[in-house]
């Protein structure tokens, strides 16, 4: 029974799938849409079913998947089986050798294919296995006379379109993807897409109106008065290349979207390509066109120097409020300035006295650099006038790896400069290159002679002690020069790159995430606490019991910590909220909020959307949190959606954290912001105690009252 009950579910996401949603209402809906002519839907059904049980008897998939984003190749291959195949020949041996083979080769196709996308373009093969098979399959049926265009169909839809029915034929292009080209399963599929996505509803209707203008345009017309081109392919081609590059494969944004338009006329000269190729076949050119663009679009963008805007989503195939969400949360807090990113290479606090495109050396191809040194509370660097190198205070210090990586170069043997004269023969002096993959290379130079640790060839952890500063090669004083680069050469181009969680030292501390340091900067890094989970009592399964007062309300609360099958964590509250947050690197961030925003649990995301522990003394940091600690989801998908256009909006959190003997207590601020015009903001603060976790919990609103208060149940 459970077979069959997962079956069933694996069908409908078949359907889904065709909207990147695991939705199963969607899956219903398309479902639903290709019934509108009962035999196509039909046919549709049996490849699916055909698909999914050869699947699982190959040991493709488990009997109790329920995905079914293995057969929705074959899914598309039958329904154009339905839709193409005369009426005479429905249930006939050729009906069925033709959507038996043909859902089973597109099954086995999209297998392969997906294999060699993924590992070798790092993108999924989408529908091209479907088109493929559909066109192979065509020319077959055609050869041995029995697939034969149906001529007896009504000529379902005008290639050239009239601005009076402008509707309809968006309809029936949205219908025309299932093989159905009528305004019923366009509705129906209309609605599907709008509840799965509405940036990609809007991206489709961009794809739509330039088919639109172009086909008139150009005065293009079908081939044929026949039923084969009464589906426009080019329109719905071009509709699902402006979903799939504006919002799918990219983040959302308005790089994305011109560079979408681009994308719909190079599909619209393939597709016209394709059907004129295939013309006295009688063969379409099914979804081909959209394949190879996409793949063409993609495979380009990701030969970029940087995966900067327009951003290619990397971590998976998502619908664009869930791209755009990522991005939000993720990526422009911990990665918006793109680039490599290192860690500092020593310990304490150290002062750049060459930063990037610094007037010495740091200049060409050799710009992106630092030069580091150690100073005193007075400004020096030495004692007694820093006659000789051991006056220096950074002299003997050790360097440590900015990154784990592998030794492929160093040099060893260069003897120590005088103070004041420099080596420009051995420039580099003695120096150590670690390969980080990627092209990546970080070299560190002018260390002591002798004092390298590693030999070429092995492997070098994050934080492992390379040598200690010295004074060889073009160095006048002790230092370190410090640089990621393209090469495994000393003098190879530098790269822009950015260090990360690392505190700058001004009246006070400021935590920074990344950035890039300049001259003058004092900067340290700040060690990760290794147990943050601990202290902060967010394993799993941990939990916590307060007692709230939130908007008038008193009320119990407890808290229980989750973590779900891709090993996200989160914290859930019996009050329908639900927080999602990392520790990385010994930092904590909020990345998601969703539910009862009159909750405690609401208040810890409004307090502290990131915490870097850090007990030494008072530490400041600014953060972009999740637009979701504000908004609900609807709202929260219109704000992102527009931000991806303008930058109208602004949401700001800043906090500085107080450490006392027993505690940190830390102080927050966060505002929102339209058109520079605040709109709503929130202050408090939040005390964390090393043994019992989160203790205290105040959050005032704009108007400086307190609208939630939570205090730990020590039982």
């Amino acid at each position: 029974m459970n077979i069959i009950l997962n079956l069933s579910k694996s069908i409908i996401n078949t359907y889904s799938t065709i909207l990147f949603s695991d939705k199963y209402i969607v899956g219903l809906l398309i479902l639903l849409s290709t019934l509108v002519e009962p035999r196509t839907g039909i046919t549709g059904i049996l490849g699916t079913i055909i698909a999914l049980v050869v699947a699982r008897l190959l040991n493709f998939e488990d009997w109790n998947s329920k995905s079914g984003l293995l057969a929705f190749n074959s899914m598309l291959v039958s329904l154009g089986v339905g839709f193409y195949m005369p009426n005479q020949l429905i249930g006939s041996l050729e009906y069925w050798l033709a959507l038996v083979s043909g859902s089973l080769i597109a099954l086995l196709l999209f297998i392969a294919l997906n294999y060699l996308t993924t590992t070798y373009l790092r993108m999924p093969s989408m529908s091209l296995s479907f088109s493929v098979v559909a066109i192979l399959l065509s020319f077959f049926m055609m050869r041995v006379g029995q697939f034969l265009v149906s001529q007896e169909r009504e000529a379902i839809i005008n290639i050239m379109p009239t601005s009076s029915n402008m509707i309809n034929f968006y309809l029936k292009s949205l219908g025309s993807i299932f093989f159905q080209p009528y305004i019923l399963a366009g509705i129906l599929v209309l609605i599907a897409l709008i509840l799965t996505s509405r940036i990609g509803f809007i991206l489709t209707m961009m794809g739509f109106y330039l088919s639109y203008f172009l086909v008139n345009r150009f005065n293009l017309t079908d081939f044929q008065d026949i039923g084969l081109y009464q589906i426009s392919y080019t329109s719905f081609n071009l509709m699902l290349i402006a979903m799939s590059i504006g919002g799918v494969f990219l983040i959302p944004s308005l790089r994305s979207y011109l560079i979408a338009i681009f994308a719909c006329f190079l599909g619209f000269i393939t597709s016209y390509a394709m059907q004129f190729l295939f013309e006295n076949y009688y063969v379409a050119p099914y979804a081909f066109p959209m394949n190879l663009t996409v793949i063409f679009i993609i495979i380009a963008l990701r030969m970029r120097l940087q995966n900067k805007n327009p951003y290619i989503a990397d971590f998976g195939v998502m619908l664009p409020e869930e791209n755009l969400k990522f991005y939000f949360s993720r990526i422009k807090r911990f990665y918006d300035g793109g680039g490599p990113q290192f860690y500092l290479p020593f310990t304490g606090e150290w002062t750049i006295t060459q930063g990037n495109h610094g007037e010495i050396t740091h200049k060409e191809q050799w710009a992106y650099a630092w030069d580091f040194e150690i100073k005193d509370k007075e400004g020096y660097q030495a004692k007694n006038d820093g006659k000789v190198v051991t006056d220096y205070f950074c002299y003997n210090k050790p360097v440590l790896s900015s990154a784990g990586g592998w030794v492929v170069n160093l040099a060893d043997g260069i003897a120590d400069n005088p103070v004041g004269q420099i080596n420009t023969r051995e420039r580099w002096g003695n120096f150590i290159v670690l390969n980080h993959g990627y092209g990546l290379y970080s070299m560190y130079c002018h260390l002591k002679k002798g004092s390298l640790k590693f030999k070429n060839g092995e492997w070098v952890a994050k934080g492992a002690k390379l040598g200690v500063v010295g004074n060889s090669g073009r160095s006048a004083v002790p230092h370190l020069h410090f640089n990621i680069q393209y090469g495994a050469e000393p003098g190879s181009v530098t790269v822009k790159s950015f260090l990360i969680n690392f505190k700058k030292k001004a009246d006070d501390y400021m935590f920074k995430a990344y950035d890039i340091p300049k001259k003058d900067d004092i900067v340290s890094p700040l060690f990760p606490v290794n147990y943050l989970q601990d202290v902060l009592h967010l394993k799993v399964d941990d939990e916590a019991v307060y007692e709230v007062e939130a908007y008038g309300k008193k009320f119990t609360e407890k808290w229980k910590v989750d973590v779900n099958l891709y090993g996200s964590f989160f914290i859930k509250s019996d009050r329908n909220a639900s927080l999602e947050f990392s520790v990385y690197d010994g930092i904590f961030n909020v990345l998601n909020f969703t539910g009862n925003k009159k909750s405690a649990l609401h208040g810890l995301a409004l307090s502290l959307c990131r915490l870097p522990l850090y007990k030494d003394e008072e530490l400041n940091w600014n953060d972009y949190p999740p637009y979701s600690i504000l908004a609900n989801p609807t709202l929260e998908s219109t704000l992102l959606f527009l931000q991806s256009i303008f930058k109208f909006s602004k949401l700001e959190y800043k906090a500085k954290s107080t450490p006392t003997k027993d505690n940190v207590t830390t102080s927050f601020k966060n505002n929102f912001s339209v058109l520079n015009k605040s709109i709503s903001s929130y202050s408090g603060k939040i005390t964390l105690k090393e043994l019992t976790g989160f203790t205290d919990i105040e959050i005032l609103n704009k108007d400086n009252k307190t609208v939630i208060k939570a205090n730990l149940r020590m039982d």
